[in-house]
Order: structure tokens, then sequence, then C-alpha cells
């Protein structure tokens, strides 16, 4: 399981969502080698279907000329009903739709669990960091 950490500093996450997500092969063989990197990624809409954006996995080492485009859109799968509810949520103003975790599950099929999320601020982010500093303290005294 690949997890994105940034994403839960940057971000505040309202709901999560998960999807399943179109891999060509050598893309496989990266992710379970676990060479991804969520810098920079973000879902969106496009002509009534979801796609995953700026998601970079590595290219296969021992790929030949079927390699993938490391930082290719890839497309997510999700029912008709959830686009639908998604794609409302999403328009509203500030949220978007950021990966927070890669992994394959009990079937062997990739999947993404998604964050629908607002963007958080300076003072937010310091406050959340004082707040764990202070749960870390704790901890190691009690």
């Amino acid at each position: 399981m690949l997890e994105n950490r940034r994403a839960r500093h940057q971000y505040e996450i309202l709901e999560t969502y998960e999807a399943g997500i179109a891999l060509r092969g050598t893309e496989v063989k990266s992710v379970r080698q676990g060479k991804v990197d969520f810098t920079g990624s973000y879902a969106r809409f496009d002509g009534g279907e979801l796609w995953l954006e700026e998601l970079y996995i590595a290219p296969y080492e021992k790929g030949s000329y079927t390699n993938h485009d490391p930082r290719r859109r890839r497309k997510l799968l999700l029912h008709k009903h959830e686009l639908a509810r998604l794609r409302g949520k999403v328009e509203q103003k500030g949220l978007t739709l950021v990966p927070l975790k890669i992994y394959f599950n009990e079937r062997g099929y990739a999947k993404v669990l998604l964050g629908l999320a607002r963007g958080k601020k300076d003072y937010q982010k310091k406050e959340d960091d004082k707040r764990r500093a202070v749960e870390r303290e704790m901890e190691k005294w009690y």
C-alpha cells in the first residue's frame, strides 16, 4: 500500500471514495515495487469520466519498448451514480479530489482511495502540527 502523506497535511479530507484505476502491465509492476510519486496529483472530470492527472509511476526497469509514459493520465473506474454525486460535490467552490492511497485489493485489482478535500490555510497547518506534537508528548509520558 502506497500512501500520500502530504495530502492530509495540505488538505482537510471531507469524504473518501474507493475507485479502480486502469493501469498498463508495466505500470502494475512499478506500483507493486512502490515506485509512485503523488506530488501534484489530482483527479478531475473530463467528458463525463474521471481521470487521475500528474501521478508519477516510474518506468519499469525491465520493460522495453512496452514501457509506459510516467505521467500519463489514468482513467478512474466508478459507477455512474457515484460519478454524478462526486461531480456535484467537486463543482462546489474550493473542493478537489486528491489520491490518498494506492493499493491492491484481495482480488489483485489496483485501487485508489480518493479524498474529497478542501485546502488548508497556513495557520490551520500550524495548529495541526502543534496539536500532534502535544499528543506525541502526552503519549511519551503516559
